[in-house]
């Protein structure tokens, strides 16, 4: 493989194997890296040839990475394969990723097969053969990693001489804003978004001007206060931080909107706007994604 690729396999305890050119760990080669399997539903109709198709989706991904562990000595070849074996713990879910030249992918995986004796092993080196399945066969290009994407244009309402009174706000929102996300991915995505409060907020919610679907939190909310919000897979959760309460975490589930929906961030293009009852000015919102890939 080119010098440049790296693969690493981190636990869910965070403990990490690396395998790159450099020894111990030397990569090799890997498979299953490229598009998964479509697998395809169909029935046959009476008189029509061939036969129509009711489904698709895809499968699971097999991945496979080869490599080798070098070691000057036999002892330390037993020492790098005990500790490789520890992190590569069958009972633990863990995460695989790729780094090439300045793009890195990862996904959610399931190990299959670790490290055993096999025949062609030497005293001071021995093969690897890592098997994994993963259950979401999309990676996600971390490399593109959107952070923090205003919903909200904050407006600084000081300047100095400050001439603080009555009801003085440093900053409100620019309301009414309809923003732009480009989901440049291979597919819809889940997404993190973060509510945060400078004065009383009155039912907020995150509003899909094209979909005209949104995500709504019924209420009155402090400032202060703050909600994180998770429409990712397998990890959906609203997450509501009190202030008069020092910040404590509650569940923020209770508090959602009926119709309500964990918005994905459509492929292409996604025009979002925050809206309020009352105190709009005083809601700041931020959005974060990972762009999905069909393979790397």
């Amino acid at each position: 493989m080119d010098s440049s690729v790296t693969v690493k396999y981190k636990n869910s305890k965070g403990r990490e194997l690396v395998l790159s050119r450099a020894w111990p760990f030397v990569l090799e080669s890997v498979s299953g890296f490229g598009m998964p399997e479509n697998a395809i539903t169909s029935t046959k109709l009476y008189g029509l040839d061939g036969e129509v198709k009711l489904m698709s989706s895809l499968n699971s991904r097999l991945l496979q990475v080869n490599g080798v562990i070098f070691a000057e000595t036999y002892e330390e070849l037993q020492t790098a394969k005990i500790d490789s074996i520890s992190i590569l713990n069958p009972r633990l879910s863990g995460t695989l990723s790729i780094e090439q030249h300045d793009k890195r992918y990862e996904i959610d995986v399931e190990l299959i097969k670790g490290i055993d004796e096999g025949d062609d092993n030497g005293t001071t080196w021995q093969q690897l053969v890592l098997q994994f399945n993963a259950l979401d066969p999309y990676w996600r290009n971390v490399s593109d990693y959107h952070t923090d994407i205003n919903l909200s244009t904050r407006v600084d309402e000081w300047e100095f001489p400050l001439d603080i009174e009555d009801g003085f706000e440093f900053a409100t929102v620019d309301t009414g804003i309809i923003t732009t996300i480009v989901n440049d991915g291979d597919t819809d995505t889940g997404a993190i978004y973060t509510m945060t409060f400078g004065k009383t907020v009155t039912n907020p919610k995150i509003y899909n001007v094209l979909t005209q679907e949104f995500m709504g939190m019924k209420g009155d909310y402090s400032a202060g206060d703050k909600i994180v919000i998770s429409t990712m897979r397998d990890n959906f959760f609203i997450k509501y931080y009190i202030s008069m309460f020092g910040g404590a975490e509650v569940n923020g589930m209770p508090y959602r909107t009926i119709g309500s929906s964990f918005m994905q961030l459509k492929q292409g293009y996604n025009s979002l706007q925050v809206q309020a009852d009352s105190g709009v000015d005083g809601l700041f919102v931020s959005v974060k994604f990972t762009p999905l890939v069909l393979g790397v």
